[in-house]
């Protein structure tokens, strides 16, 4: 993984094959694809480092290629 340069506070296996979701002291959330070293997409919350992080499945339509993100 290319180094990023804040604190590592966690990371999470996704459903997707190859992907993590990582979670940063500042605030930002990384979803990275671990076979092509590429980030798939980001998040930054406001109100503090990332304490915790998870997925779920089953919740959107998938074929019009939502994503459900939530506190």
């Amino acid at each position: 993984m290319k180094l990023i340069p804040f604190a590592y506070l966690l990371y999470h296996q996704a459903p997707a094959v190859d992907v993590v979701g990582v979670g940063l002291q500042s605030g930002k959330i990384i979803l990275h694809n671990l076979k092509f070293d590429e980030v798939v997409m980001s998040f930054h919350q406001d109100w503090g480092p990332v304490t915790a992080l998870t997925f779920r499945t089953g919740i959107a339509d998938t074929t019009k290629g939502e994503v459900n993100v939530c506190c």
